[in-house]
């Protein structure tokens, strides 16, 4: 009976430290910027046009590196299409593909979640929201307007897991 108490205190004496080590300043989170490459589709007035039948390829996805945040880095990526989760994409540059098939004409979202890790900051979900209008086959195209909607896209952090099915 003594030697349970013992090695019960030694257990928890030895996980003391990794209780109290979570109780940091979770409210600093990395503000980082990104640029994302891609191509397929036209890009006009802040959307991108495809038509039904083609292709989206997101190439890469990376952080400009500033002095605020030099350290930051993309630990992990998902897509969503219209808030349905398509899936992960791994590697160094988090490229993923998507043929827009037999999808109704209009407006959809393609979402990408990413987890943004930096030294001396908490863990952050970073989330961009790209507007795509799927055209019907034959329809006519839309041309580039020379704006680049990728260049800055808009980016928004968040602690936490971050509901994409709100809206």
């Amino acid at each position: 009976m003594k030697n349970n108490f013992r090695l019960n205190f030694i257990v928890l004496l030895l996980a003391l430290p990794f209780i109290l080590g979570g109780c940091g300043n979770d409210d600093d989170l990395p503000v980082a910027r990104m640029t994302i490459t891609e191509r397929g589709g036209v890009q006009n007035d802040g959307n991108l046009y495809v038509e039904n039948g083609d292709s989206i390829c997101i190439d890469r996805i990376s952080i400009i590196k500033d002095e605020s945040t030099p350290t930051a880095m993309i630990t992990a990526c998902e897509y969503y299409w219209d808030w349905y989760y398509v899936g992960p994409a791994f590697g160094p540059d988090f490229a993923r593909k998507f043929y827009v098939y037999n999808q109704p004409a209009g407006r959809h979202w393609l979402s990408i979640r990413m987890l943004v890790a930096a030294k001396g900051y908490s863990l952050a979900t970073y989330v961009s929201q790209i507007p795509v209008i799927v055209q019907a086959s034959g329809e006519d195209g839309v041309k580039p307007d020379g704006t680049d909607l990728f260049s800055h896209p808009v980016m928004s952090h968040y602690e936490g897991d971050v509901p994409l099915d709100s809206h």
